[in-house]
């Protein structure tokens, strides 16, 4: 029976005026001389009549881990779209190439230290439980000046890959590397709604009212597809291209990047941000400090490899080399692809990369030498220096790979880690400014107060993207039964 009394329940939202929520009006007849309304509150949650809209700048794990557990929890409450700026699809600094082989030359792995937080346990769990990831075994070190693989667990070092001596598992996921994660997570979160915009950089943010008297909203501007910049795209070009406008308004913006965060000089730094999130930008403290690697992509003839004893290793007593790994060992398309060829990545120091960048600076100074501008990275570069000392550093420390290469190439990972593992998030997981709704996440905005625990893996990342989740799902999302701005209109 329709309700008897036309109600417009109405709630006091605080990004909007008033929005309508469905009531459980019930109309009871008891008995033919009884008649009463029958009203259930329940615990009813507040649904817009437009769906606050959560835009996210980065699709690597933060981004990804965040989109999908915003969908997870507020599938029918919010409105996500994550913008991705990568060439070759999600993954960020978990990026992989196909071309002329397949290589993981990002994000080497998640690691799970003995003495992690009990929610990184957790995550390793489930992810085994799903089948979506196995167990990389790490059988020994190699000692680069003796040349020599052991199994005796060498002196505590420092680095990116220092705390796989104290002692931690390694997991790939199933059937490729870390990308493959990704992938699937960007499947898991676009199955529930999720707006994503791949090859679409995110250049600058501004904040204008929708409505007098409403809160104003974040606006994004940038190129996309074949006009969208990438590192290694000239200058001059990444100058000429047009930004437009990247979609509609948007009530809150979670950056997963840490480079949007450097000088303007930088070709990732996001115009506006500093103005419009005053706050969120002091509370990062400004530029966040990273460290730079390089990673190697290498390819030898068939059998090249045949006499070398590990699949991975850690490298230490090397200045050049702190991580090698066969590709074939991630299983997958990567296993398939080294048929005609050996495949192996290596990751080097921070002291190398520092060196490297010294002798050719990430930003030179411009025409009118007032003002610096982004050197991009050209190929020259890469296929010479840091890829031909990698190499022959690889060759010393195993004693082996003496074939000519078929396939060599370096990749600057300018920001690939965060200085310091203890964030810059005073104690929490991630950034959250209210008086704006800009957030930050990622590892260089988790905080975790054990630094083997969080040193390596991407675990910080995956955890500070399900914590910005929460936070946001905390501040749109409200129980109506237990809110002090629910108001009932007649």
């Amino acid at each position: 029976m329709p309700c008897a009394w036309p109600w417009r329940c109405m709630v006091k939202h605080p990004f909007e005026e008033f929005i309508q929520i469905t009531c459980d009006l019930r109309w009871r007849s008891a008995n033919t001389t009884e008649s009463r309304f029958d009203i259930t509150f329940g615990s009813w949650i507040m649904a817009a009549q437009r769906p606050p809209r959560v835009a996210i700048i980065g699709g690597g794990l933060a981004g990804l881990s965040a989109a999908t557990h915003l969908l997870n929890r507020a599938q029918d409450q919010l409105d996500v779209t994550l913008f991705d700026m990568g060439a070759r699809g999600v993954g960020g600094r978990a990026s992989h190439r196909t071309e002329p082989h397949r290589f993981s030359h990002g994000l080497q792995f998640l690691s799970l230290h003995p003495s992690a937080p009990l929610a990184h346990k957790e995550v390793i769990q489930t992810w085994l439980d799903e089948d979506r990831i196995v167990e990389l075994p790490l059988g020994g070190w190699l000692d680069a000046q003796r040349a020599q693989y052991t199994t005796a667990k060498p002196p505590p070092h420092d680095g990116f890959f220092g705390a796989m001596t104290e002692g931690a598992r390694v997991y790939i996921p199933k059937g490729g590397g870390v990308r493959t994660l990704c992938q699937s997570l960007a499947e898991d979160a676009l199955a529930k709604g999720l707006t994503l915009r791949t090859q679409c950089r995110v250049r600058e943010v501004a904040k204008h009212l929708v409505s007098p008297d409403g809160p104003s909203k974040w606006h994004l501007f940038g190129n996309t597809a074949d006009n969208a910049v990438h590192h290694e795209m000239s200058e001059k070009a990444a100058k000429a291209a047009a930004d437009e406008p990247l979609g509609e308004s948007f009530d809150a913006l979670v950056i997963t990047d840490s480079m949007m965060f450097l000088e303007k000089w930088h070709r990732c730094s996001l115009i506006g941000l500093a103005s419009c999130a005053p706050n969120l930008v002091a509370k990062l403290g400004g530029t966040v400090p990273m460290e730079p690697l390089f990673s190697l992509m290498v390819a030898f003839p068939a059998g090249t490899d045949d006499d070398v004893p590990f699949d991975a290793a850690c490298v230490y007593h090397c200045s050049t080399l702190q991580w090698i790994c066969r590709e074939r060992a991630r299983g997958g398309a990567a296993a398939a692809d080294d048929d005609d060829a050996c495949c192996w990545t290596l990751v080097s120091t921070r002291e190398f990369a520092e060196q490297r960048i010294s002798e050719v600076p990430m930003r030179n100074a411009s025409e009118y030498l007032l003002t610096w501008q982004y050197a991009p990275q050209e190929a020259s570069y890469l296929l010479s220096d840091p890829a031909q000392m990698m190499l022959q550093a690889l060759r010393r420390a195993t004693g082996a790979f003496n074939a000519a290469p078929t396939h060599c190439l370096a990749q600057r990972w300018g920001a690939a880690y965060p200085q310091s593992s203890d964030g810059v998030s005073d104690g929490g997981a991630c950034v959250v400014d209210d008086s704006t709704m800009a957030c930050a996440a990622g590892d260089f905005a988790y905080h975790c107060k054990d630094s083997a625990a969080s040193a390596a893996g991407g675990m910080a990342a995956i955890l500070s993207g399900k914590a910005v989740a929460d936070e946001l799902v905390a501040r749109f999302t409200v129980d109506v039964s237990q809110s002090s701005l629910f108001q009932v209109l007649v």
